[in-house]
């Protein structure tokens, strides 16, 4: 009977851990450190967390989260979207999905690969943008839905990012 109950305890300390773990890696922080690093890639100042961006987001990403369609809001300020169909989707994973799109972005002509995205990317290293606020979301079917507001906004036509 010991044994048992010292397994069960170091199960649920387990379970506290990961449950931690995950949860440290959707931090403001993980967010802004993401971002951050993209932006220092490109020489432009560091970003700063935002409460009431990430409010913005949280409420987005809770109006998707039964279907987690990458439908942007056209809500006002610059927004990037990323959703995982069958897993937990971190702050760096989510950001890095995004600044991968710069493999496909030409700073000298300020375009995308013909049939590529890339302003996910620029909107990340948008040097006029000072503020970004994110959240994330289960969704209903077992997915997770990341929900990135970006004040101001970036990806101006014509306008190169930095």
């Amino acid at each position: 009977m010991e044994g048992l109950c010292k397994n069960k305890i170091s199960l649920a300390l387990l379970l506290i851990c990961l449950i931690g773990l995950a949860r440290a890696q959707n931090a403001p922080d993980d967010y802004v450190k993401a971002h951050n690093a993209a932006r220092a890639a490109v020489g432009l100042d560091t970003l700063d967390w935002d409460e009431g961006l990430a409010d913005s987001a949280k409420n987005y990403a809770n109006q998707r989260a039964g279907d987690c369609d990458l439908v942007h809001s056209n809500s006002g300020p610059g927004e990037n979207l990323a959703m995982s169909p069958d897993g937990d989707l971190t702050a760096k994973l989510a950001v890095d999905q995004w600044v991968a799109e710069k493999a496909d972005y030409d700073y000298k002509t300020n375009t995308c690969a013909p049939g590529k995205q890339c302003g996910h990317y620029t909107q990340v290293v948008w040097r006029d943008t000072g503020l970004v606020g994110c959240a994330k979301v289960q969704c209903a079917y077992g997915g997770s839905y990341v929900v990135c507001h970006y004040d101001p906004a970036g990806n101006s036509v014509g306008v190169k990012p930095y």
